[in-house]
């Protein structure tokens, strides 16, 4: 990105005395890639100058997330594959990877693995607070427990268990991490803190956790009639008129910060006064304008 909005709400709450190793953000994946997925690298970017020597990683949970919202395996490297090629050409600085195993899938660790994840999701039914239990059986039921039993996994939580039952690229824990979410993501936390305060805890790592106001609808997954980076190479929808005129104000919200993110022109204090007001003035109008052509540009670039 050209530059990052002054420190403002989008991150709140972090200040540590020596600092974090690793900031990481996981996201999903689902049928479409919406454009205003990007605006999730702005608080992490954010962070990142507040931490400069931490290694900025970014993760899609490719292969759960197929099975949990019914894409075929296809569909869901392709979109992950879109993901990182998008963000990589946005900020080079970031690291992107893909979960290497999925559920039920075999590595020299699958049994474990998912005896591990079954213990958990029968661990969430007995204890989990009443709104995880509901958030669950509104989706998959047993398999959605197990998905937010492996947030843990992704999450690298201090649960005292194997390295090698993580689901991440890495074999070796943070020294300290610091986990970058949306409100979206509360819920999963929810469900993180219920397992690791019910099970032995390796107090040589520290997983920290900071909710963002991007995402207050998961940017990654598109809803109803949002400009995603597929339709948008097709023909072009994408256009500032659509992206901060959208009618959902959680869409509208996220990209405007993507949007000011990509511009010179625009400060957070012009960015509040156009969530509050709307567009007032040609030079905000230009502005965002400029800022579109910019991500146009980047999208038009991919190849995935």
């Amino acid at each position: 990105m050209n530059r990052l909005l002054e420190k403002g709400p989008l991150v709140k709450g972090v200040n540590k005395t020596g600092g974090y190793t690793n900031i990481c953000c996981g996201l999903g994946v689902d049928k479409d890639v919406p454009v205003r997925v990007a605006a999730y690298v702005v608080p992490v970017l954010q962070l990142s100058e507040q931490f400069p020597s931490a290694e900025i990683e970014l993760y899609t949970a490719t292969k759960f997330s197929a099975r949990l919202n019914g894409l075929n395996r296809t569909d869901a490297e392709r979109n992950a594959a879109v993901i990182k090629e998008y963000f990589n050409l946005i900020q080079d600085r970031l690291r992107v990877t893909r979960s290497p195993v999925g559920l039920g899938e075999l590595d020299p660790f699958t049994a474990n693995r998912l005896s591990l994840l079954n213990d958990w999701t029968r661990l969430l039914k007995n204890l989990a607070p009443t709104k995880v239990l509901d958030f669950a059986n509104r989706r998959s039921g047993d398999d959605s427990l197990r998905y937010m039993g492996a947030h843990v996994l992704y999450m690298w939580d201090r649960v005292d268990i194997s390295p090698d039952l993580f689901i991440t690229d890495r074999r070796k824990a943070p020294e300290s991490l610091l986990m970058v979410g949306g409100p979206a993501e509360k819920i999963f936390y929810d469900a993180r803190r219920t397992i690791c305060d019910a099970l032995p805890i390796d107090y040589t790592r520290l997983t920290d956790q900071v909710f963002t106001e991007i995402g207050r609808k998961p940017p990654y997954i598109p809803i109803a009639d949002e400009p995603t980076i597929l339709s948008g190479k097709k023909g072009s929808r994408i256009s500032y008129e659509n992206l901060v005129g959208f009618p959902d104000p959680d869409v509208r919200r996220d990209a405007l910060y993507l949007l000011a993110s990509l511009s010179e022109a625009l400060t957070f204090s012009d960015v509040e006064q156009i969530r509050k007001k709307g567009i007032k003035f040609d030079w905000q109008r230009e502005a965002l304008a400029a800022s579109c052509a910019i991500l146009k540009e980047i999208i038009g670039q991919l190849e995935s």
